[in-house]
């Protein structure tokens, strides 16, 4: 009797799951943006060399990723953990990489390789619209990549004809489909039959910097627009909840992950805690983990107690372009609770100290950049690749089809003896000046410029200007050779595209404003790109312009435009366009603290119309 008793009781301990707790360790990156190569002048990296290791100067590479995730899934089964690997967003759009997205998704697709478990949207996801966001997923589908996305507080316009039809198609709003790619929420079941349950949240942020989303789109109060972000940020904590109250009534999760590409601050304490995911923490109950993207800072895990119900919520973020891989472990006691454990938890960094080793990904990014030199994209007068119409256009000659992989993608646009910096926020770097001084020159020196009407463009541009936020990299590197390369170029500036040509990258566009407006540009460098960290991007640089600001002033406001004591630029100067006289000292036009000219609202002679 006393043996029957004991297989009884041990047979309900071990259907209790006994007294340990089961461990979870979650693996992330976010706003991996392409770079499927390391951080480095892209010659160094292409044709990529398998077995070469360095000092650690180049960061990230998918291939070396591969390997770092490899081993920190083996430490957590050696520990007796499960693992999963998921993303915060932003996974495409930085790269020449992106320009394959269409034809087979080489992003999602080493993603796949890499062993990612789940992803979410973030706001580069659409740069080219919900509509190519969709063909970039059949791609992916196409092509074999099998990582669910996962979009919690997105909105479709419910129209059959419209831009996000094709998207909607795809979108699983039970989250229990087996074979669609996109999933209101999504639960994952671990070895060790943990359920995790998964939310994606693009922030009030992310959605408004996204435009090219419509008619998608995100949680906004309609009565505010998306540029309240207060507002904004309110409907998300509404919109998420609902979807994290569901999933737990409909699926039972043991652990609630949320994927959030709305960001963190940590430049202060106080800033951290007013972040959008932060935020997300406090107010939305339900979640254990937020793994954090879009700003592209690198924030060690920290706790949050949540409002609602006291429990503390564990947020991270990796930084960006898969520099580092993050590492959160979890307790999941038998009674439910959820603990943080902080000692076996960091972010792991990824560089060239790591060989790229991994074949299959190797592969998949040669095919990706070499489609680049040899995949027609005309055929007439000539069937050309993008790198050959692209050095058409820079060296007026078309380059054969090379006989290497990497020949047109790298071949030398000039060469550095130093690095072009691109580092510190609300100030003037020298990738910024260079960038504006190549607009305004490009312009300036390029014939038979037309209108939209046909109609001949004559006069020289007086101005050029480059925000911060279009600026993707911290610097261009000289590195081993010194080689700048088209690659490196595209890396810097690959946002937008012409909707005139198709081709990638934001056009240059000449338009005139008149000199309040030129004020009132400016203002915006001096104000708005100083009320937060995440506004930094609004820093706006000039070429053929310099203005004075100070930020002691109080803050611009429309209704100030014709007050000279109102806002914080104090004066503006023009350059000579004179080719002659090349040294010319600015031309003083704005003075806003002279009182002499208080009746011409601070305007020199020069007129401000």
């Amino acid at each position: 009797m006393r043996r029957i008793v004991c297989v009884v009781v041990c047979a309900l301990a071990a259907a209790c799951g006994g007294s340990d707790s089961r461990r979870l360790v979650l693996l992330h990156t976010n706003d991996e943006h392409s770079h499927l190569l390391g951080f480095g002048p892209e010659a160094d990296e292409f044709p990529i060399v398998a077995t070469r290791t360095g000092t650690g100067s180049i960061v990230g590479g998918a291939s070396r990723r591969s390997t770092i995730l490899a081993q920190e899934r083996q430490k957590a089964k050696n520990a007796g953990a499960d693992s999963l690997t998921v993303s915060a967003g932003d996974n495409l759009i930085g790269s020449l990489a992106q320009l394959r997205a269409t034809v087979n998704a080489p992003d999602y697709k080493v993603m796949s390789l890499l062993g990612y478990d789940v992803t979410t949207l973030g706001n580069h996801e659409f740069d080219f619209g919900p509509d190519t966001l969709a063909q970039v997923i059949n791609a992916a589908t196409a092509a074999g990549a099998k990582v669910p996305i996962v979009s919690s507080n997105i909105h479709f316009s419910g129209n059959a004809g419209a831009l996000d039809a094709p998207l909607k198609a795809l979108f699983d709003e039970t989250g229990k489909s087996a074979t669609a790619p996109v999933h209101r929420y999504l639960v994952l079941t671990t070895p060790q039959r943990l359920k995790v349950g998964f939310v994606g949240i693009v922030g009030a942020d992310a959605a408004n910097v996204a435009p090219l989303k419509a008619p998608v789109t995100f949680s906004v109060d309609p009565r505010a627009g998306e540029s309240n972000l207060a507002a904004s940020l309110a409907v998300v904590f509404s919109d998420v909840q609902s979807v994290v109250d569901r999933m737990r009534f409909e699926a039972n999760p043991d652990v609630v992950v949320a994927l959030s590409h709305s960001g963190l601050d940590p430049t202060s304490p106080a800033a951290l805690d007013a972040s959008e995911d932060a935020q997300i923490a406090h107010h939305v109950s339900g979640i254990d983990v937020i793994v954090s993207g879009h700003s592209h800072t690198q924030v060690k895990a920290f706790t949050v107690k949540n409002d609602k119900t006291g429990k503390d919520v564990v947020i991270q973020q990796a930084g960006r372009f898969g520099d580092a891989v993050g590492r959160i472990t979890l307790n999941v006691s038998n009674n439910g609770t959820v603990s943080f454990d902080a000692g076996n938890s960091a972010i792991v960094a990824v560089d060239d100290k790591t060989a790229p080793a991994d074949a299959q990904v190797n592969q998949v990014i040669t095919e990706a950049y070499s489609a680049l030199e040899t995949a027609p994209v005309v055929t007439t007068p000539l069937p050309l690749s993008f790198m050959q119409i692209t050095l058409a256009h820079i060296k007026g000659a078309v380059p054969e089809v090379p006989a290497t992989a990497g020949s047109l993608l790298f071949a030398p646009l000039s060469q550095l003896t130093f690095d072009v910096d691109n580092t510190g926020a609300q100030r003037e770097t020298a990738l910024l000046d260079l960038t504006a001084d190549a607009m305004l020159f490009a312009h300036n020196n390029t014939a038979a410029l037309v209108d939209a009407k046909g109609n001949a463009i004559t006069g020289l541009a007086d101005m050029a200007a480059e925000g911060a936020g279009v600026l993707r990299v911290s610097k261009l590197e000289r590195g081993r050779t010194g080689v700048l390369g088209f690659g490196d170029v595209f890396r810097a500036v690959p946002l937008g595209g012409s909707k005139v040509s198709g081709t990638p990258g934001y056009p240059l566009t000449r338009f005139a404003i008149s000199g309040f407006e030129l004020r009132a540009a400016f203002e915006v460098t001096a104000g708005l790109a100083y009320s937060s960290a995440g506004n930094a991007q609004f820093f706006l640089v000039p070429s053929g312009m310099k203005f004075i600001y100070d930020t002691n002033r109080p803050l611009f406001t429309t209704s100030d435009i014709l007050n000279p004591n109102a806002g914080r630029v104090t004066q503006i100067s023009q350059a000579s366009n004179d080719p002659t006289v090349p040294d010319a000292a600015p031309t003083l036009i704005y003075d806003g603290t002279d009182p002499a000219l208080a009746s011409t609202f601070g305007w020199k002679a020069v007129s401000p119309n």
